[in-house]
């Protein structure tokens, strides 16, 4: 099916372009139209893409600070 081709091509992208990140859909509820989740799985999805968001906040802290050597402060953005 084509939406397994695009979710490939989605899922591949976290390689090629940096502080990209995808989360996955398993596990959650979808309404009858097969595309869309029910509010108790838009919750779960919306944890999944804060934590993924955090992670790549996290990282490029992390390098920033390995490229001048001073870590950031608190609110300041890589």
């Amino acid at each position: 099916m084509f939406w397994r081709l695009v979710n490939e091509q989605i899922h591949m992208l976290p390689d090629r372009v940096s502080r990209l990140a995808v989360v996955s859909s398993g596990g959650l509820t979808p309404l009858e139209d097969g595309i869309h989740f029910d509010t108790p799985s838009l919750r779960e999805f919306g944890r999944r893409y804060a934590a993924a968001m955090l992670r790549l906040r996290r990282d490029a802290a992390v390098s920033a600070e390995a490229v001048t050597g001073t870590p950031l402060s608190a609110g300041e953005t890589p």
